[in-house]
């Protein structure tokens, strides 16, 4: 995640991706900091003068830098924007004042060449992982395998970003697809589609390298993939309709004390 500056607008750069992706002989997917003077207008048209941010991902493929880029769609608050900043002063002391990123409008999507035919992949970037509908969403659309790129450099050397990786896990058995997961300062993964993890580089800060084979996933994903959440729903609705049920009957009376001595008194 925001591993590297912005290759559009810097040939340098783009050429050094390529060169990589050339010596590795694959093509890479890297996330960019993605910067664009000018971009910003006002309802009008016109230009702010000011730059517009994205936190973005390429394909590096093929000797160059690849189409569009993929902007990451769900912000993190606080994070890359602070809610409400046109109507509310947040404290400084509280809450520090961050650029505001703006926001992707497209699914991920990316294909890559292989020895039968393209391959689509998908393309989430740090908390997007946990939305499942983003994901359940371009499986749809047709990727087979998932990247996830992640900075959880702020959790440091603690549990926080081996859990936040276990929201991947969850996406690749939801949708039978794999996940491939790299983490800026670790742990990344390889993820099968059945939710295994297949190699790793473990540790906080660790330089390395995770390489597997895996089975890409079937088109369209599964019936989660396609019917989303209703069986969580279908189950809900049926909880609740057994509770209303249960409380429209009436529990038979009890005796009381009195009734009862006074029987077995006689």
């Amino acid at each position: 995640e925001t591993a590297v500056g912005d290759p559009r607008h810097d040939a340098a750069l783009a050429a050094r991706l390529a060169a990589l992706s050339a010596a590795v002989r694959v093509p890479i997917v890297v996330g960019a900091a993605e910067t664009e003077k000018f971009a910003a207008t006002t309802t009008d048209g016109l230009s702010t003068g000011e730059r517009d941010a994205w936190n973005s991902a390429y394909l590096v493929a093929d000797g160059a830098v690849v189409g569009e880029p993929y902007r990451k769609r769900v912000l993190m608050p606080f994070g890359e924007y602070l809610p409400l900043r046109e109507t509310l002063t947040w404290p400084a002391a509280l809450v520090p004042d961050v650029v505001d990123v703006r926001a992707g409008d497209r699914d991920a999507g990316f294909e890559i060449a292989s020895s039968t035919a393209p391959v689509r992949i998908a393309t989430t970037i740090c908390w997007e992982s946990e939305f499942a509908s983003l994901t359940r969403n371009a499986v749809v659309g047709g990727a087979r395998v998932l990247v996830q790129l992640t900075n959880d450099a702020w959790f440091g050397a603690t549990r926080a970003a081996a859990q936040h990786n276990l929201a991947s896990v969850m996406r690749a058995v939801e949708n039978g697809v794999p996940v491939v997961l790299a983490s800026n300062t670790g742990p990344s993964q390889v993820i099968d589609r059945h939710g295994r993890v297949v190699a790793r580089v473990e540790g906080f800060g660790r330089h390395g390298v995770a390489v597997a084979a895996v089975e890409i996933g079937a088109a369209g994903g599964t019936w989660y993939s396609r019917v989303g959440d209703v069986f969580s729903f279908a189950c809900i609705a049926g909880a609740a309709l057994g509770l209303g049920a249960a409380r429209s009957r009436r529990a038979p009376a009890c005796p009381s004390f009195s009734t009862t001595f006074a029987k077995e008194s006689i």
